[in-house]
């Protein structure tokens, strides 16, 4: 706490010029003989701090001192400011509140009620009750990465199933809107993402037991694997790279459209009609994402997609049917 004191302190005589005594100490909730011993310890360290004696006086660096205030410009603190946020908006993370607040100092205040440029609040899908959740599970991940030890948890796959899993985690990932854990798995031995909202009953596998683990033994640093695993991945064959989809929307539609295609795939048709035109690495994958249009969306390619579309369709409506003769 004292060092931390002491570097505000600095940074307050570097932004305020003069400072009285007093103000520190209701700034800093420490008594005047505290302030002033931060004074002879700044003063020993090298610093060039004045004091002016009467009324007006205080303490102040000597004009002629500069500390290295060009490492970052007005716009780039303003920058490093405004990422600190998103990020802390984003993760929820005291840390980074702390950063922050000390990097604001190096700030003129800005007016009152201006806005920041920009918010990650509601970066995720989620309802803001998951994510809350969510929030817990990464403060959980990310101090199970810091201490290098493994993680054990149930998991719910896209099929329904549940599995035990015993995992290395590797890195935490934003994608698509959601939050996910690339891990080494035990049970795939092999590199899996794992989605937040699917894992359940977090426990910490300490560093001994991790070395326990079978799957380990004799196997290449995970490192290593997870690099030939990237490179593996980067190596298919030409023709599972991606497959032309072409997709027929309602002009209704456009403005959920632009949230998912970019401009030069979508193309109006003469009777207002929106085609896609797309290459997909796992056409298959689109069918839940198609099913969210309901009635405004038609498939034209490939014949297989749409095939089995309208056979998940076929087999939705079935299923309403049954229930209602029940």
């Amino acid at each position: 706490m004292k060092l931390e004191r002491i570097l505000a302190i600095l940074v307050l005589l570097l932004h305020r010029g003069k400072v009285t005594a007093q103000e520190m100490c209701d700034q800093f909730e420490v008594s005047r003989r505290t302030i002033y011993r931060d004074m002879e310890v700044l003063s020993a360290a090298g610093f060039p701090i004045v004091s002016y004696a009467g009324k007006d006086g205080g303490f102040a660096l000597l004009d002629t001192y500069k500390l290295d205030r060009f490492t970052f410009s007005t716009e780039e603190r303003q920058q490093l400011t405004v990422s600190l946020q998103a990020v802390q908006e984003l993760l929820g993370e005291k840390e980074t509140a702390l950063v922050k607040a000390k990097l604001e100092l190096l700030e003129r205040p800005e007016p009152e009620g201006k806005l920041p440029i920009f918010s990650l609040s509601e970066a995720t899908l989620h309802r803001s009750a998951i994510e809350q959740e969510t929030r817990h599970k990464l403060d959980r991940i990310r101090g199970i990465l810091q201490q290098a030890a493994g993680l054990e948890f149930d998991y719910i796959a896209a099929s329904g199933d549940r599995t035990k899993r015993k995992v290395q985690p590797l890195q935490l990932q934003l994608k698509n809107g959601s939050w996910y854990l690339e891990a080494w798995c035990s049970t795939r031995r092999d590199t899996r993402s794992f989605k937040l909202t699917r894992m359940a009953r977090l426990d910490i596998i300490d560093r001994e037991q991790l070395k326990s683990l079978s799957w380990m033994e004799g196997q290449q640093p995970i490192a290593e694997r997870k690099s030939q695993s990237s490179k593996q991945q980067s190596q298919k064959p030409d023709d599972l790279l991606g497959e032309q989809v072409r997709l027929v929307f309602a002009r209704s539609q456009l403005g959920k459209l632009v949230d998912f295609f970019l401009e030069q795939e979508l193309q109006e048709q003469e009777n207002g009609e929106i085609e896609v035109t797309l290459e997909h690495d796992h056409p298959g994958s689109l069918i839940p994402f198609l099913l969210m249009f309901g009635s405004h969306v038609r498939v034209k390619a490939p014949k297989w997609l749409q095939e089995r579309y309208h056979a998940e369709v076929a087999a939705m409506y079935t299923a309403v049917i049954a229930k209602k003769t029940q």
